[in-house]
């Protein structure tokens, strides 16, 4: 979990820009959870995500993200994903 979550981190650098990232414990299952919020594209493609990678099921990882193209997101919109998917931060 902590190789994908670092690859799909270096991945949204390199593509574009990460303004936040930090990992969190999903409180399922103990694993590494990723929450990054990042921008990528320019001008009128230009895109603000702010998604989590985490594992779903037994077999089964997901990256859920929310974006919006001609402004940001809200603030209030990271802790909505973040409540949504049960997280605490790593220590």
């Amino acid at each position: 979990m902590r190789r994908m979550a670092a690859g799909y981190l270096e991945t949204f650098r390199r593509a574009g820009h990460v303004i936040a990232s930090q990992t969190y414990r999903n409180a399922h299952t103990g694993e590494p959870a990723l929450y990054v919020d990042y921008e990528i594209g320019q001008g009128a493609q230009k895109e603000h995500n702010i998604g989590m990678f985490m594992r779903v099921a037994a077999h089964a990882v997901a990256f859920i993200q929310i974006q919006a193209r001609h402004g940001d997101l809200r603030r209030d919109d990271a802790g909505k994903i973040k409540r949504l998917l049960n997280v605490r931060k790593t220590p």
